[in-house]
């Protein structure tokens, strides 16, 4: 699952297919360190320096995902599956420079990608990007998503008898469901 504002569905895809939005897990966004933690901080000089202002990383597609969300310009440096995919994606949207693979890795390649992503413009883009996904509700997207395929004859509602009499095998009904629309060519 991924953004529509970050790659729309394809057109040949059908109607069987959506592109619904990302699904975050935000565990963490109610956190709050203990007050003697953050007195400490307040006190003396700062220990750890932590800052996003761009992410440089492999283009997996949940890295992906935070770095978009977090509104950060993005280089990601591929080197297996969907990461190239992601690494194009990223670079077309104009939030990162072109991938680099890992194989071509260098100073020089990771210094002019750093220079991409301090571009205002990009950082601007970035952003803009990051409202566009957070305003999305990517569960709710998936669970309508979800409901509006499921086969018409698949009951979604109690049977009238009583179960112990007449027993519903809904992995069957899913089953012969996924054969007629998905599997055209049975043999």
């Amino acid at each position: 699952m991924w953004s529509p504002h970050l790659m729309p569905k394809p057109k040949d895809w059908g109607s069987l297919v959506d592109v619904v939005g990302y699904c975050f897990l935000n565990l963490g966004t109610k956190y709050q360190p203990p007050l003697e933690f953050s007195q400490w901080l307040q006190e003396g000089s700062k220990p750890i320096y932590i800052g996003f202002g761009s992410m440089v990383h492999h283009g997996g597609a949940g890295t992906t995902a935070a770095g978009l969300i977090a509104g950060c310009p993005t280089t990601v440096v591929p080197f297996f599956g969907d990461q190239f995919f992601w690494g194009e994606i990223v670079h077309a949207r104009g939030v990162g420079p072109a991938p680099i693979r890992v194989t071509e890795l260098t100073t020089e390649a990771l210094s002019n990608a750093i220079r991409f992503m301090l571009d205002p413009e990009v950082k601007s883009r970035s952003l803009e990007l990051a409202i566009a996904i957070g305003n999305e509700d990517g569960v709710a997207a998936a669970v309508d998503s979800f409901h509006r395929h499921l086969p018409a004859e698949l009951p979604l509602t109690p049977p009238s008898t009583p179960v112990e009499e007449e027993r519903l095998d809904l992995l069957q009904l899913l089953s012969r469901y996924l054969e007629k629309c998905c599997l055209p060519f049975n043999s």
